[in-house]
């Protein structure tokens, strides 16, 4: 074989080679999220799902509050917003959502089925047309200030939201702290014993006051 032919002949089989994998490939635009707990999902992209949570400085909805944002405190509501969006050529119906509340979170309301044993809210979307979204607004509240771990401290979590439908799954966190610090005097002296010190303090000061004027006007006599 001359050096004509092999050349003829490499390129022949590179053609072939790439006529025979676009015809046989399926063409999946795929992405991967991170779940909740480690690990990740690789799915079509026909499902999107966005968290967030209301900044309670402003009542704003966010992605995330790091701990140099606004925090939450004890007792204090919090607001969780899920939005999922159909982002395929078809219709999507029964949808199914996850929200999975995190440590230090109580649930309050939300549409659908609340689980309190994993502490997950889980409901359907009916239908979800191409490039429709729907969102969804859940309320929650922060446990007290003697049920978190310690006196005082920063806590930071994360809240999980999932959507699926079949094998099309999606899912997405929103992170947010908790401030439990306690600043200067924990329990104010009650009413009554601010009082009796002050009554105590001021007959205190009349003896003394009384006793001196009694020494200065014998040595004046």
């Amino acid at each position: 074989m001359n050096y004509k032919n092999k050349i003829s002949l490499i390129i022949f089989s590179l053609l072939t080679g790439v006529l025979l994998t676009a015809f046989s490939a399926k063409k999946v635009s795929a992405r991967c999220v991170d779940l909740y707990g480690g690990g990740q999902t690789c799915y079509e992209g026909e499902l999107q799902v966005n968290k967030m949570v209301k900044n309670p400085s402003n009542g704003d909805y966010t992605d995330n509050l790091y701990s140099d944002n606004a925090k939450y405190s004890p007792d204090q509501e919090i607001w969780f917003r899920v939005t999922v969006k159909n982002t395929g050529s078809d219709t999507l119906n029964d949808t199914e959502l996850k929200d999975k509340f995190p440590n230090y979170v109580l649930f309050t309301s939300g549409n659908g089925f609340w689980n309190d044993t994993d502490k997950t809210l889980t409901w359907k979307v009916d239908s979800l047309a191409p490039n429709e979204s729907k969102s969804y607004e859940i309320k929650g509240k922060i446990i007290d200030s003697n049920s978190l771990p310690n006196d005082s401290g920063i806590y930071c979590v994360n809240n999980y939201a999932e959507a699926k439908k079949d094998n099309k799954i999606a899912s997405d966190t929103t992170y947010f702290c908790i401030n439990n610090q306690v600043l200067g005097m924990t329990t104010m002296p009650k009413t009554g014993s601010n009082l009796l010190l002050t009554i105590t303090l001021l007959f205190s000061t009349f003896i003394i006051f009384f006793i001196s004027f009694r020494k200065f006007s014998s040595k004046s006599i």
